[in-house]
C-alpha cells in the first residue's frame, strides 16, 4: 500500500494528466480520483502480499517447491489473463 501511495499513484496520475491532447481540458472528479487511488492501493497491497501467502501455504505443507516449479507456466498464464482483465 505504501508503494502505491508514495510512488505508483503519483507517477500514474502525472502520466494520465500529461496524456491529454492540448485542445482537451482534463477535469478529474473526486469520485474518479478516489476510485483510482483505492484500486491502486488495494491492488498493489494484494500483489505485494503474494510472497507472504505462498510462504504461509508452504509452511502448512499445502504447496511445495516442486509443485510451484511444475505449475510455473500455468501461473504465468493466469497472471497474464488477470493483468489483461485489470
Amino acid at each position: 500500500a505504501w508503494f502505491g501511495h508514495s510512488l505508483a499513484f503519483p507517477v500514474s496520475w502525472g502520466f494520465l494528466a500529461d496524456l491529454q491532447p492540448w485542445w482537451m481540458e482534463w477535469n478529474p472528479t473526486w469520485d474518479g480520483a478516489f476510485s483510482l487511488y483505492l484500486r491502486f492501493i488495494l491492488g498493489l497491497g494484494l500483489i505485494f502480499q503474494m510472497p507472504v501467502i505462498v510462504f504461509v501455504l508452504a509452511g502448512f505443507g499445502l504447496v511445495t517447491p516442486r509443485f510451484l516449479l511444475k505449475n510455473f507456466k500455468y501461473a504465468v498464464l493466469i497472471i497474464f489473463i488477470v493483468a489483461a482483465l485489470a
